[in-house]
């Protein structure tokens, strides 16, 4: 479970309250802030992870698996990357999952994304006959498939493959359909966004740099007493 930006902000003023307390800290080594925004970027993979599962977004695996983040402190700067790396499948499809995509026809949900032709590629209806296979294949193996909600949906779609005459003509059927009523959005990125990154972070952001440059002028002058 993700936790919460409060929860981080106590940890990492406990942390520093620790060290001035000891007094046995080097200045090279505080890492209140580091604490703090490498808690908030796992906050981050938390909440979204949990949204991608909750919501039934696992198909290929690659939106719960290749969503991560690089951390870089440099003289006095932090840079938190957050989301997916060029090479993987997900940063090509990621943001039409997290903010939908305008049907054709129905011209919802309300997203910046919109399908232009009500008749979907050859590629679009290959990707669809390849998810379907896949559910085909996964409920010979998931033996409590109908107990859920999702599961019943995916007990109906591989029902249909398997009583169509043509797959790949069901696979056109499902892409049309889809082009036509569009793609909910999920928002798993943008509610994770707003959980971890909003006010509340900030403010516990300059809580604990005003706490750890006050170690350090302590710190400093403790050191320096003929200064």
């Amino acid at each position: 479970m993700a936790k919460s930006i409060k929860q981080l902000q106590e940890e990492s003023l406990a942390f520093l309250d620790n060290l001035a307390a000891n007094q046995e800290y080097e200045l090279a080594k505080l890492g209140g802030i580091d604490k703090y925004l490498l808690g908030a970027a796992k906050t981050f993979l938390d909440r979204a992870k949990d949204n991608i599962i909750k919501q039934g977004l696992v198909s290929s695996g690659d939106l719960l698996s290749d969503l991560t983040f690089e951390f870089e402190a440099g003289n006095n700067t932090y840079t938190i990357s957050i989301g997916y790396p060029k090479e993987s499948k997900a940063a090509e499809y990621y943001d039409y999952v997290n903010k939908g995509v305008r049907g054709y026809v129905s011209g919802s949900p309300n997203s910046r994304y919109k399908f232009n032709s009500p008749y979907p590629s050859k590629k679009m209806a290959l990707n669809i006959l390849k998810w379907t296979r896949k559910l085909t294949i996964r409920e010979k193996y998931d033996a409590n498939v109908n107990k859920t909600k999702f599961g019943k949906k995916r007990a109906s779609v591989t029902k249909m493959v398997d009583e169509a005459k043509s797959k790949k003509r069901l696979a056109y059927a499902i892409a049309s359909s889809i082009k036509k009523k569009g793609i909910k959005k999920s928002r798993f990125f943008d509610d994770a966004l707003d959980f971890t990154f909003g006010q509340e972070f900030v403010n516990g952001l300059s809580k604990i740099y005003g706490k750890q440059i006050g170690i350090v002028i302590k710190s400093t002058f403790n050191g320096n007493n003929n200064k």
